[in-house]
């Protein structure tokens, strides 16, 4: 607890000397500061010096709006802000679904929400270059990153442990209703100079249970849907 001076320490000195001038308000700092409807949302090592940075978000448009925006904003432990601006359609709920380690570089990739149907989810991911924020594009053919649990059809994301570094599979699985089980593949990327590369692919039969285990992202540091 800091400890203050007795006053009677002072009580022999003039008064004048015990008047002390106001001092002048705080400025402003953080990732936020000066920005309205900012919220600071994570502090994780963004640019990949080992130090945790702010991750602050504000939402352009209402919930649920046909169109708005996404603003991601990050202030580094040296003292660099950047800020990315985004594209959401049809939005409802948080925008923020994590910061995970998925191409193996340091820093962790941003994921926000881009837009949303009834059971299918597509994200914008962002990663750290070159003082910026970047999209991550998806392995694959898409830009977003895709999730789904529909009743027929599944769609996620996969990391584990044992995986060398920059590893990510693509899990999709169908219904065959006429047999009662779920047909599903995975792809396995890794990340390279030349951006993700397919170095493995594999067709499998699944339960319902297992199919379940394959919607939305299984990745560390990201929510699930």
């Amino acid at each position: 607890m800091r400890r203050l001076t007795p006053l009677l320490a002072v009580s022999a000195a003039p008064l004048a000397l015990l008047a002390v001038a106001p001092s002048a308000p705080a400025a402003p700092a953080g990732v936020c500061a000066g920005v309205r409807h900012c919220t600071v949302v994570a502090r994780v090592d963004v640019d990949g010096d080992g130090r945790r940075d702010a991750v602050g978000l504000v939402r352009r448009g209402g919930e649920g709006a046909p169109v708005g925006a996404v603003v991601v904003r990050v202030s580094t432990a040296a003292g660099t802000t950047a800020t990315a601006h985004r594209r959401t359609e049809n939005w409802s709920g948080s925008l923020w679904q994590g910061a995970a380690d998925v191409d193996g570089r340091p820093g962790r990739e941003l994921f926000v929400g881009y837009t949303q149907g009834a059971h299918a989810e597509l994200f914008h991911a962002l990663t750290w270059k070159q003082g910026d924020l970047r999209t991550r594009q998806a392995p694959g053919r898409g830009i977003q990153w895709l999730v789904d649990g529909a009743a027929q059809y599944v769609a996620g994301w996969q990391q584990r442990a044992t995986d060398p570094p920059g590893t990510i599979r693509q899990r999709r699985a169908s219904l065959d209703a006429s047999l009662d089980s779920w047909t599903g593949t995975v792809k396995t990327y890794r990340w390279s100079a030349d951006g993700w590369q397919r170095i493995h692919a594999v067709t499998r039969t699944l339960t319902n249970e297992q199919a379940a285990r394959w919607a939305g992202f299984r990745i560390p540091g990201l929510e699930t849907f």
